[in-house]
């Protein structure tokens, strides 16, 4: 998908996309922490949404599906699921990373 949006002696959108989502991964699963630490269920769940939607562009199928499930567990406030989901999320946020990475080294 990423290589589709490359153009002939143009910096490489892909790689600057890569970057992005990596960067803001981090920052909204730091932000769903300290959030859920806090209680303060919104701010987490807003985190996570905005981590599904940034997974869905990027085409991480599986952890845009682990954040849905953490989205409907915040909406049902269950606070002791939420935190060992988040674990879930940064494993898997972990190796699509990884996948990105290697993605930007072929590039």
């Amino acid at each position: 998908m990423f290589r589709e949006l490359r153009e002939p002696g143009q910096p490489d959108p892909a790689i600057e996309l890569i970057e992005i989502f990596i960067w803001q991964g981090h920052e909204l699963l730091g932000r769903a922490q300290t959030a859920l630490v806090q209680g303060n269920f919104r701010v987490a769940l807003h985190a996570i949404h905005s981590l599904r939607g940034s997974a869905g562009n990027v085409g991480a199928i599986r952890l845009a599906a682990l954040a849905t499930k953490m989205e409907l567990a915040l909406e049902a406030c269950q606070p002791t699921w939420e935190l060992s989901a988040l674990d879930d999320l940064r494993g898997e946020f972990s190796h699509v990373t990884t996948l990105l990475e290697r993605e930007k080294q072929a590039a």
